[in-house]
């Protein structure tokens, strides 16, 4: 089985509460899920920070963000896949795009659309889907109101149920990743939320096998 984990910073590992440090291949949930899984499974790492689902970033340096442009190059060159974990959404809420998240939610099902069609262009199948709800931002703290003053608590909330109704119409697994605990900053899930989150993959991976 080959697994494609596609997301942002939470994906990549950023430490919160750091300025662009990673954590090691022993703590970051695809490495952990790797582990999990054993030899006879690969897990691929596709995470990049300030990834945003369909929006440019206007900052200086951080070109090549939105994963539009790029999800089917990138499914082309890690094909074939069995399973394609999403987990994005977070950037999107940033203050500067407002969007709200039944806006974030559409811009989300275009890239699942186009995840669960690409077909194999060796094996004539498509991949299989999980999506992750992304966590809670602490919108009190410092770091995380600098870019989400707007959040305040509600808008992962409300981007999390929508997210779940759309796996449950087009049949998509879902997981949700609202409650697992972020750290210093507010936005990057700790170590222990790696750990967690890699679990919950594995144990919906092995049901769905």
């Amino acid at each position: 089985m080959r697994v494609l984990c596609f997301g942002d910073s939470n994906t990549w590992g950023y430490i919160s509460g750091s300025d662009h440090e990673r954590y090691d291949v022993k703590t970051r949930w695809p490495k952990v899920l790797a582990g999990l899984l054993g030899n006879e499974h690969e897990v691929i790492e596709e995470g990049l920070n300030s990834r945003t689902i369909s929006l440019d970033d206007p900052r200086p340096g951080k070109e090549g963000k939105s994963s539009m442009p790029y999800i089917r190059p990138c499914l082309d060159s890690h094909d074939p896949l069995d399973w394609v974990i999403v987990m994005l959404g977070t950037n999107d809420m940033k203050d500067e795009y407002a969007l709200t998240p039944q806006q974030i939610s559409e811009n989300l099902l275009k890239i699942l659309e186009i995840i669960s069609n690409r077909e194999s262009q060796c094996c004539h199948k498509t991949p299989r889907l999980m999506v992750v709800s992304p966590p809670q931002i602490d919108s009190s703290n410092p770091y995380a109101a600098n870019r989400f003053k707007t959040v305040a608590g509600n808008k992962p909330h409300e981007f999390g149920e929508l997210v779940k109704k759309l796996c449950a119409t087009y049949g998509w697994s879902f997981l949700d990743g609202r409650e697992l605990e972020t750290g210093p900053d507010g936005v990057h899930i700790t170590a222990r939320a790696h750990a967690q989150l890699a679990k919950m993959v594995f144990e919906k991976l092995t049901a769905l096998k």
